[in-house]
């Protein structure tokens, strides 16, 4: 469940991404890549590299967010925003970091909620999986 809210205020509510159709565009952007990036370090954290699941999903929270860092640096650069005599607070907000920033958080906090979902599931119905497989 708090995933879940945590889905619906870093993505819908803090960055008002469904006032216009830019908005959710760039919502629909940032969560889906957020959650692309985070789903494909899991699988190879966990399923290839076969390491703990707490481990994979803190490997997944910190290169994610160090991706979307990286991208919106590369952004704000292309823009030629780091030639202007903006502080650092000023120049993250009007180039929308914080929005794009919590945007991606909520595609973490989907790809985290997806995964438990699924471990939950397996776990559940594994047994009897195995059963209809043989």
């Amino acid at each position: 469940m708090v995933l879940l809210l945590g889905i619906i205020y870093f993505g819908f509510i803090f960055p008002d991404s469904l006032s216009d159709h830019t908005k959710l565009v760039h919502f629909a952007a940032h969560m889906g890549m957020s959650f692309f990036v985070a789903s494909c370090i899991y699988v190879v954290c966990n399923l290839m590299l076969r390491l703990k699941r707490t481990t994979s999903l803190t490997l997944l929270i910190i290169i994610t967010t160090i991706i979307g860092g990286i991208y919106k640096y590369l952004e704000i650069a292309s823009q030629g925003m780091l030639q202007m005599d903006y502080s650092l607070g000023i120049l993250l907000r009007i180039s929308g970091c914080y929005t794009s920033m919590s945007q991606n958080t909520a595609g973490l906090l989907a790809a985290i909620l997806l995964i438990e979902y699924v471990v939950h599931y397996v776990r559940m119905k594994g047994p009897q999986l195995l059963k209809i497989m043989r």
